[in-house]
């Protein structure tokens, strides 16, 4: 995998805002988009040569898009070219998926079940919304491992 990136995945900033606040409080969605706010800015301006951030967008969320179009805005404005990355994959495969990231630990399964199940009120695909631009591409990775996903993003990317 050549795809060298940083990346900034949602778990990495809950984890630490939790460390303070649970998610019912509304200080821990207060701090974790003060947070993310600033790590980009801060990113936006350096000379990082790549990175990743990982989303779960709720398309029917106004606030979601807004969220989204202001990010890309700050890094279009420091010359960043973005350009997104839709994952999409089945309810088992996430589950599956999920439960794995926490085989080596003392998680309880239905609450991980339980964090992945709360998304499904969510419009959790763009329905080929942005197909038409060369910003986009959506990769379906139910059958997939993360290498092919890798191979295909840096396709994409011509990386």
């Amino acid at each position: 995998m050549k795809l060298n990136f940083r990346v900034l995945h949602p778990d990495l900033l809950s984890a630490f805002v939790e460390q303070f606040f649970s998610r019912q409080d509304q200080s821990y969605w207060t701090l974790s988009s003060k947070l993310r706010r600033l790590i980009f800015e801060e990113i936006a301006a350096s000379y990082t040569p790549g990175f990743i951030f990982t989303y779960v967008w709720d398309f029917n969320q106004v606030s979601d898009g807004e969220f989204i179009k202001a990010m890309v805005s700050l890094f279009e404005e420091k010359l960043w070219k973005v350009h997104f990355i839709e994952l999409e994959a089945s309810l088992s495969t996430r589950l599956r998926r999920n439960r794995q990231k926490y085989d080596d630990t003392d998680t309880d399964y239905d609450a991980a079940d339980a964090e992945i199940m709360e998304y499904e009120d969510f419009l959790l695909n763009s329905q080929g919304k942005f197909d038409h631009s060369e910003k986009y591409t959506r990769i379906n990775t139910t059958n997939l491992s993360i290498d092919q996903v890798v191979e295909m993003i840096e396709e994409q990317l011509a990386i």
